[in-house]
């Protein structure tokens, strides 16, 4: 009997505005995505990583997603989903083309080949297209990371809660911080399709 494997999509809230604009299909939001027990996320500093699923830490847990199964083992997922960290390294993340909900869209399309609720990364989906009016050190910045002054944020010159941020204990394998140009993106494609097939033909040998 094939091996299958579920595959969870778990969603936080960074702002307790989510509540209200999260109807809007909205919102500022954390992902994670768990494979057999563990949950594998990203961040800056730490690149990937895992940890126990639904309780990231200074995040508020928003929801589960059943993202369907991954044809083939546990260990299998797990070694996919850790297989993206020499793109996903902690010095490279960038809050809005490079971050926790980009990652997790990766690892759905990689083990599955469909991507995370278009919602989750909307923001910052956004957000990209005003990517030249905002500081690289804003940028670089994980709102789920290790960098203290993430915990506050001003809107309308009101100081608006944020969740505290969270560590992850990943590891970084090393990369840059440059938003990947369209043949770059174009690379990443073919590599990710390839180690789906190769995934796929490694479970049917299997059987």
């Amino acid at each position: 009997m094939p091996v299958r494997t579920a595959v969870t999509l778990n969603v936080y809230d960074l702002v307790e505005a989510n509540e209200y604009i999260a109807p809007l299909g909205l919102g500022i939001f954390h992902s994670g995505v768990e494979i057999a027990g563990k949950e594998f996320s990203y961040a800056s500093g730490s690149g990937v990583f895992s940890a126990s699923p639904r309780q990231a830490p200074g995040a508020k847990f928003r929801e589960s997603i059943d993202m369907g199964f991954f044809e083939g083992s546990f260990q299998e997922a797990h070694r996919l989903a850790y297989s993206l960290s020499s793109y996903y390294t902690g010095d490279a993340y960038n809050l809005l083309t490079r971050n926790c909900n980009t990652y997790a869209d990766e690892v759905c399309q990689v083990l599955l080949g469909k991507p995370i609720p278009a919602y989750v990364n909307r923001m910052a989906y956004l957000g990209s297209f005003l990517s030249c009016l905002v500081p690289a050190t804003v940028t670089d910045r994980a709102p789920v990371g290790d960098d203290p002054s993430a915990s506050s944020r001003i809107t309308n010159g009101t100081p608006q809660r944020v969740y505290t941020p969270f560590t992850g204990s990943g590891q970084s394998v090393g990369g840059n911080k440059d938003t990947p140009s369209s043949s770059e993106s174009s690379a990443l494609a073919d590599r990710r399709e390839k180690v789906r097939l190769a995934a796929l033909r490694r479970s049917e040998q299997g059987q």
